[in-house]
């Protein structure tokens, strides 16, 4: 019991003798700085305006890639109130959709790029503008990829299909070309989603 009782006094005297310090004046300014900073008129940011705020920062354009970077963005509403006892499971759905738009900008990307070297390969244009689509959008280019692979006829859409692991046997024409955008579609696909 008395071990109880001085052990008790001993933290009471401790926490008597930490109160009895004098402020400083550092305190002091460090207590108007907090308060002054609770008066000033704040303005809350918007997504939109932190993603501007960022882009503007890092001298970058989302979806652009610059020395081999490519920054991308993604957002969603949250459905739920701060005050609603579902907000946390709110704000992680609201995240996780974020996060999808996010990925699947990057696949459509990736997707864009495999696909277009692909065609090339199985083209083997020497002319000095293989590698050119005119000028679109990002992701644009899809409807081009797929004008190029219409115009793939006889032996290189038999090798196109061969490397995709697809017998040409007994298939016209149309049949070719139709089973090989799908499958062409699909490996582009999951590599493009795999690279992620």
């Amino acid at each position: 019991m008395r071990k109880i009782i001085f052990g008790s006094l001993f933290i009471a005297g401790l926490l008597w003798a930490q109160g009895s310090q004098p402020i400083s004046q550092q305190d002091i300014n460090l207590q108007n700085e907090i308060s002054d900073a609770n008066n000033k008129d704040t303005k809350v940011k918007t997504i939109k305006d932190f993603f501007k705020e960022f882009k503007n920062n890092y001298d970058i354009e989302f979806g652009d890639t610059q020395n081999g970077i490519t920054f991308y963005s993604g957002s969603n509403l949250v459905s739920k109130g701060a005050d609603d006892p579902d907000f946390s499971r709110a704000l992680s759905i609201a995240y996780q959709r974020a996060l999808l738009k996010v990925q699947a900008e990057y696949i459509k990307d990736n997707f864009g790029r495999q696909a277009s070297q692909k065609l090339l390969d199985y083209e083997r244009d020497e002319s000095s503008n293989a590698r050119e689509f005119e000028d679109l959008p990002k992701g644009g280019t899809l409807k081009q990829i797929w004008d190029k692979v219409t115009r793939l006829a006889g032996a290189k859409l038999d090798k196109a299909l061969q490397d995709l692991g697809v017998s040409a046997e007994g298939l016209t024409e149309e049949q070719k070309k139709k089973i090989f955008q799908n499958k062409f579609m699909m490996d582009n696909l999951v590599k493009a989603a795999g690279s992620m």
